[in-house]
């Protein structure tokens, strides 16, 4: 899920649902839609959802950070890593990395180290809700196959040619409730370059829902879209609208205002905040963007968990459950 970052860096209000949690967490808010639930009925009532560390990509290596901004931890060196997401059970990480051909390629390994299993070309890899397989970009579209070395592809959703250009697919994120993906599709009309959200079948590719946005980002519940705000014929715009994925509502969560610039929409697990990049209304215009925290309810900041500055790019890229 590729995050549009708003410097060429790309992959990810809410509406309050029925009997969702009262969750205690740091910062003390409530969540909203998209709020998680334990999965075993015995304990769903008893054990909150706890978010636990966001992933993220500090000039193109892998860091751990605290949802409080403590304990930053780097996984990798050599940079060149972009898109990455936890595998659903927090254990595993897949990403995407430009090697010495220029060429982009797939790559799982553990969280805790080691053991990097290299899968074959593509970029923005997304697990499916078992953890069996991963959704992807590559030059025919989005596809999907096994996490295992070696393992051959399917195409789902396919690239191809109108009367007025080439359609291509850039990002994708398979929901973790299952049967849906959402990918923003890229595709020209006389030339004019637009975009969109698709929400399409996991199974057949089959286009459920269209929206307007880019870089999507599905709530833990799949009931809700982060999209970075897209406005047709005018191109990105600096802000975050969530889709209620049901109905088509949309509530603008962030502003549409130029001095504050909001990206890369990340949920957290229990669906109260999202994890962005964002300017902070100090320093609208210097292109410096900080890694923060905002409430999924009116997208105020929360907290600033690593502040930005020159030549330093901080990309959010997933958010587990505490274990």
């Amino acid at each position: 899920m590729e995050r549009s970052t708003g410097s060429g860096t790309s992959r990810r209000a809410a509406i309050a649902t029925a009997g969702a949690l009262v969750v205690a967490m740091a910062g003390g808010a409530a969540p909203a839609l998209g709020s998680a639930v334990a999965s075993s009925p015995a304990t769903a009532a008893s054990a909150p959802v706890v978010n636990g560390d966001i992933l993220v990509t500090i000039n193109g290596n892998l860091y751990l950070i605290k949802p409080n901004g403590t304990n930053l931890r780097k996984l990798t060196t050599g940079g060149h890593i972009a898109d990455a997401e936890f595998s659903p059970d927090g254990r595993r990480i897949a990403f995407h990395k430009r090697l010495a051909d220029g060429k982009q390629y797939l790559f799982v390994r553990s969280v805790a180290g080691g053991g990097v299993v290299k899968l074959g070309q593509g970029s923005n890899p997304s697990w499916s809700p078992d953890g069996t397989r991963l959704a992807f970009i590559n030059s025919r579209g989005v596809c999907v196959m096994p996490v295992r070395a070696g393992a051959s592809s399917k195409v789902l959703v396919a690239n191809y040619e109108d009367q007025d250009g080439p359609v291509v697919h850039l990002d994708v994120d398979w929901s973790r409730s299952g049967g849906r993906m959402a990918v923003t599709r890229w595709y020209y009309i006389y030339e004019h370059r637009l975009a969109e959200v698709n929400v399409v079948s996991d199974r057949t590719g089959a286009i459920q829902r269209t929206h307007d946005g880019i870089s999507p980002e599905f709530s833990r519940d799949g009931s809700a879209l982060a999209v970075q705000r897209y406005e047709p014929y005018s191109g990105p715009e600096f802000g975050v609208d969530i889709v209620d994925v049901a109905t088509g509502a949309v509530t603008e969560l962030t502003p549409r205002d130029v001095d504050r610039r909001t990206y890369a929409p990340i949920w957290s697990p229990d669906g109260s905040r999202l994890a962005v990049r964002e300017n902070g209304p100090a320093r609208p215009d210097d292109g410096i963007l900080n890694l923060a925290t905002i409430s999924a309810t009116d997208g105020s900041v929360i907290a600033t968990l690593i502040p930005g500055s020159t030549g330093r790019n901080i990309i959010p890229r997933d958010w587990r459950a505490a274990s």
